[in-house]
């Protein structure tokens, strides 16, 4: 999917919301932008690939809080085991080496993700 790259920011000019992709070094790119057609009517401008993402939002959500979750039931098992998985037989399954910064990450995003919601 080509949608346009994150981050994503609420913008709001003349009472009109506007969303915009921070490129960095100040450019902003328009995700999706109001207008009014020749006809004086109210449309949106905004790809069919931002579209789509945006549709699925709810979901993606749902299965980030489900990894969250995965991750911190994980984090208490590796807790006991020095950092590791390991099956009957002892053999490592898992080792936690560089997932406690991605259940970090999972865990920072869910709540930034439901702070943005719950402030509209």
């Amino acid at each position: 999917m080509n949608h346009t790259p994150g981050k994503w920011d609420w913008h709001t000019s003349n009472n009109w919301r506007r969303l915009y992709s921070d490129q960095g070094h100040g450019k902003q790119v328009p995700v999706l932008m109001p207008v009014i057609c020749l006809d004086e009517q109210p449309e949106i401008e905004v790809t069919r690939a931002d579209m789509a993402l945006i549709a699925a939002a709810p979901e993606m959500l749902s299965a980030l809080q489900a990894v969250d979750k995965y991750f911190k039931v994980c984090a208490r098992i590796w807790a006991m085991d020095e950092g590791r998985v390991v099956n009957e037989e002892g053999h490592v399954i898992v080792a936690a080496e560089g997932l406690d910064e991605l259940a970090e990450n999972a865990g920072v995003a869910v709540a930034s993700a439901i702070a943005k919601a719950e402030g509209w």
